[in-house]
């Protein structure tokens, strides 16, 4: 274990989780224990084991050897720094860089991460279409918030089409030809304009999609296939043998980034990536990218890709990402020998990074080990489906999967040690949120009118008791995983109630 780590377990620990609840008073400056700034502080104190985004794990100083995190760095546009808007200096030098590195044409910087490098690849795509009265996107029932909220932008219908539904873990898998294919194939019966095609690849559980195959079948229809690799940056083509071919080289027309998931960069940066062959054009992605980012971005957050950069050019970078796949290997193997302990895999692969576990029990649901965790210092990315993701980075270190692994003994052990578990289930608030009311069965899905038709129509907000039959005018999609619950035009079932916890929902007027 570094250094680094050593002091971030004997830091002084918080007096309670910082999650626990307690009746927050009015918004007032006297009271700074409610404040932001107080909150996290109170997490950074308590945390023991990281295994959530972002993927530098609280190590920025000790894997860049040095602290460029100062105000004085907060910087924007000014003379020789550059402008991201139409780069021709220091910010190219960090595209044309990362162009070389992932083995794509054109590459270009995102201070919104890969929600807005997907963005814009959509509006792009449909602005190749010109002034075509309806335009469709063939997109996957996984697809992340913001391409909803990019499909509404580019007024481009959204044709369905399903990845495998994952039935045991609750959530959605790899994508397949097939049913991806069925979609296209009906499309152009109906001679319906496709801008282009999505794929989630890896998905938020880790599941990996085969690329090449599904590239086969866009580019036999000269339709632009578009791929979500926000949670694969670490993909590298001179990375580690255990990881999978990138997107990139497997035949997409353009490829998102995030750079904060398992890269040491800060949160919000991202990056979109245009192959070569790509149908894209590169002008009119910077194009659609300005309209979607600030006019002034963060230099901090430019800085961090920079350093990432430099890493990952060296040695040291390159061992860092064959570590990734170490430990991802040593966690397996030490989940291997735990009765009652599961990890998702797929016949498709998994990405090495991400760590799906559950137990056997069925009375034992993800969020009774999620919160098992926190109480001990060590939090996961997210309770999903029926289980628990843990998330591996360039800052992860061998401590912080050994600890994971003794708490995780010891709630299989706590558990064996009742009878037939029901005390234990009591002790680790047997609740199921509602996350995980379709854990057992695919989610139904009755979309009425296209997003960006009932995202343009007059609104009303209702309580949730009155919406149900109504049609949707807003997006639900809790982040983490950002995958909608919810998306303007469907009919809000009850089985969409099942899942939301707000109390009044938008809905399209009557």
């Amino acid at each position: 274990m570094t250094e680094h780590a050593v002091n971030r377990e004997v830091k002084p620990a918080a007096t309670e989780s910082p999650w626990t609840y307690t009746e927050v008073p009015a918004p007032t400056t006297a009271n700074p224990r409610y404040s932001l700034c107080s909150a996290v502080a109170r997490h950074a104190r308590f945390e023991k084991a990281s295994f959530h985004t972002p993927g530098h794990k609280g190590r920025q100083e000790y894997l860049f050897e040095n602290d460029y995190l100062s105000a004085a760095g907060d910087l924007t546009e000014l003379p020789g720094l550059d402008d991201l808007s139409a780069p021709s200096g220091v910010i190219a030098d960090i595209e044309q860089r990362a162009a070389i590195l992932w083995g794509s044409v054109h590459s270009f910087v995102s201070v919104n991460g890969a929600s807005a490098a997907l963005a814009a690849a959509i509006l792009a795509a449909a602005a190749g279409y010109g002034h075509e009265s309806r335009k469709y996107a063939l997109v996957p029932r996984n697809a992340h918030r913001s391409v909803i909220h990019a499909l509404c932008l580019a007024a481009v219908e959204p044709i369905w089409y399903e990845p495998n539904f994952e039935q045991d873990w609750g959530i959605w898998g790899a994508a397949t030809v097939p049913p991806l294919q069925a979609a296209l194939e009906n499309s152009l019966a109906q001679a319906l304009p496709l801008v282009c095609a999505l794929v989630v690849s890896p998905t938020y559980g880790g599941a990996l999609s085969d690329i090449r195959a599904i590239s086969r079948l866009t580019k036999a229809h000269a339709i632009p296939l578009i791929v979500d690799e926000a949670h694969g940056a670490h993909f590298l083509p001179k990375g580690s043998s255990d990881c999978p071919a990138t997107a990139i080289a497997c035949g997409a027309d353009a490829v998102a980034h995030s750079w904060h998931k398992t890269l040491p960069a800060l949160t919000q940066t991202g990056m979109l990536h245009l192959p070569k062959g790509s149908k894209l054009n590169p002008s009119s992605v910077r194009s659609c990218l300005n309209l979607i980012t600030s006019s002034s971005p963060n230099y901090l957050l430019l800085a961090s890709m920079e350093k990432t950069l430099a890493l990952l050019e060296s040695d040291n970078g390159n061992a860092l990402v064959q570590k990734l796949a170490t430990l991802s290997t040593r966690f397996r193997q030490g989940l291997s020998v735990l009765k009652s302990v599961s990890v998702y895999d797929t016949d498709s692969g998994i990405n090495p990074s991400h760590l799906l576990i559950s137990t056997s029990q069925e009375q034992i649901q993800g969020h009774n080990l999620y919160e098992f965790l926190q109480d001990r210092g060590i939090f996961a990315e997210a309770a999903m489906g029926t289980g628990v993701l843990f998330m591996l980075g360039l800052g992860s270190e061998e401590g912080d999967v050994d600890l994971a692994l003794a708490t995780i003994q010891d709630f299989v052990s706590a558990y064996e040690l009742n009878e037939q578990g029901d005390n234990f289930v009591a002790s680790v608030k047997n609740s199921v949120g509602n996350a995980h009311a379709f854990a057992k069965r695919q989610p139904s899905f009755e979309p009425s009118l296209p997003p960006h038709q009932a995202m343009s129509m007059p609104h009303e907000t209702v309580s949730v008791g009155e919406a149900l039959g109504r049609i949707a005018a807003q997006c639900l999609a809790p982040c983490p995983p950002g995958i909608p619950i919810l998306i303007p035009g469907q009919k809000i079932t009850e089985e969409v109630l099942e899942l939301v916890s707000d109390k009044v929902l938008v809905v399209v007027a009557k």
